[in-house]
């Protein structure tokens, strides 16, 4: 008969591990992060002045890639093969009226109709595409809704709020950011330049 072991192993340690994720983005250029800001502090104090993103964490995201208990090599590979197989050309982001998501804690977000950025939806679902050939099965299976994070108050926005002067960037570069929940900043894995 086996002895059993001194000490058993940790069963919840895996719980307790910080989440890491991983995610395509766009970056808004300086004129672009003070025109959000600004947009920002139109509707911040009918939401109760809730902290705002700062500038440095400003990003759309394109292509949420999924988060693990640790570090996943393996996909972060994948992800830096998809970009590099790309050709893209430089486009326009438009985003022009500040909403509320659904969600015990929604975020209020600034984001554009629908069909207001088609350069932009035809780039994310080329690489969406991308990265499931390179082996990201799950890339990309929720609905993409452009938009950048302002805020997470406790206060819905009832209905979304039009900006008085549209916020315009040209993307010029697309970037592979890695987070760990509860850390304050993102690490950029890589950069792709946009074709002229």
């Amino acid at each position: 008969m086996t002895p059993l072991p001194r000490t058993q192993p940790d069963l919840f340690a895996a719980a307790v591990l910080p989440l890491h994720r991983l995610f395509f983005a766009l970056l808004p250029d300086a004129a672009a992060q003070d025109a959000i800001q600004a947009a920002w502090r139109h509707v911040a104090p009918s939401l109760g002045d809730p902290r705002a993103t700062p500038s440095h964490r400003l990003h759309l995201t394109l292509l949420y890639l999924g988060e693990t208990a640790g570090p996943r090599v393996d996909w972060i590979e994948a992800a830096t093969r998809a970009a590099a197989s790309l050709q893209a050309t430089s486009f326009p982001v438009v985003l022009d009226r500040i909403a509320s998501f659904q969600g015990s804690q929604p975020p209020t977000v600034l984001r554009a109709a629908d069909d207001a950025n088609p350069a932009l939806l035809a780039f994310q679902r080329q690489l969406r595409d991308a990265c499931r050939i390179a082996g990201l099965r799950d890339a990309g299976h929720a609905r993409f809704v452009p938009h950048v994070t302002l805020a997470r108050p406790r206060i819905a926005l009832p209905v979304p709020v039009a900006v008085a002067s549209p916020v315009r960037w040209q993307a010029t570069r697309f970037v592979l950011v890695h987070s760990i929940a509860g850390c304050r900043d993102y690490a950029r894995l890589g950069e792709w330049a946009l074709g002229a």
